[in-house]
Formats: structure tokens, sequence, C-alpha cells
């Protein structure tokens, strides 16, 4: 085989490795925060249930109604696209560092003296750590958004949870009004 031809083979299988880490998880900061949405919408609806009806039996049952559709989603999309981008999220840094070994893999040492081909590689380097680059900043994105989310919950938590609820959750009797004939005391 010649050595355009080999050339030819190595350009191929480093364009399909590009492709592949270009379009590996995750290619959107979305992707990564899309997950999240549930659990965080689960927490929110469970504070404001907290809020409005107390832990009281229609408190708790209300918070069984709003996580009963998503437990039984989980359990029926168990094969649906929600899981796959799980398993995809769960293993995104092993699958772009297999990529990148198989990239690294390649040898074009024999190809030095073509400054063409010389050129096309600085190109397709350039481009790959762009590509690198932006999935790092994405992952980062993620997390900063993560961090925000924690804080802004518990901060919701805390302003929640006022003394009032805590009465309620500890001692019922005393929140409750009494009603007697002459008016509310």
């Amino acid at each position: 085989m010649n050595e355009k031809a080999r050339f030819q083979k190595i350009q191929s299988l480093l364009e399909r490795y590009m492709y592949q880490y270009k379009n590996c998880f995750p290619n959107t900061i979305w992707q990564m925060v899309g997950e999240d949405i549930p659990a965080v919408m689960l927490i929110v609806s469970a504070f404001l249930v907290i809020r409005l009806l107390g832990v009281g039996s229609w408190g708790i049952a209300l918070m069984i109604l709003c996580t009963l559709p998503f437990i039984v989603y989980t359990i029926w999309e168990s094969k649906g696209i929600w899981s796959k981008i799980r398993k995809k999220r769960k293993t995104y840094r092993d699958d772009l560092q297999a990529i990148l070994d198989k990239i690294n893999a390649i040898d074009t040492s024999e190809f030095e003296h073509y400054p063409d081909i010389q050129r096309y590689l600085e190109k397709y380097h350039s481009e790959l750590s762009y590509e690198i680059l932006r999935k790092e900043s994405i992952i980062k994105k993620h997390k900063k958004i993560r961090i925000i989310g924690l804080i802004l919950i518990v901060a919701g938590a805390l302003l929640t949870y006022t003394t009032e609820t805590r009465i309620k959750l500890f001692n019922p009797d005393i929140a409750k009004p009494r009603y007697t004939i002459e008016g509310i005391r």
C-alpha cells in the first residue's frame, strides 16, 4: 500500500473519531441540566406543599401525588430516551477519554516530511483542542448551575420553614385556631 492510500485511511479514521468526539455527550449544557430539572421540581413542590398544607395527612398525600408520576415515568421509560441520557451522563468522561486515546494511538510520524499533511494535522489538532475546551466549559457551566441551584434550594428551604411551620411540625395543636362561641381566640 502506498503512502497516499495509508494516509487516506488514517485521515478517514481521524475524521471519524473527530465526529464521534464532537457528537459525544455532552453536546449542550441542556443535556446536562435537563436531567436535573425533574428532581428540582420535586424538591420545590415538596417545599411548597409543606408551606401551604404542613406535614399533615393532606400534605403527605399531595407530595405522594406529585412524586407518583415521576416514579411511574421513570419505571415506564426504563428503556426510553431518559435512561439512555442517564447512562451517557454516567460514562461520558470515560467515553471522551476513550476517543482521545484512539486519536492519540494513531501514528502519523511517517508523514512528517509532507508539508500539506502537516498543515492538515495542525488544523485537525487545533480543532480537537477547541472541542476539548468546549466540552470542558459545558461541564464547568453545569457545575456552576448545580451549585447555584443548590444554594437557591437551601435558601428557599430556610425561608419556607418559618417559626410557624416549625410549630406546626412539632406541635400541631398549638397552631390550630380555637373556635369558641365568642369568636376566634
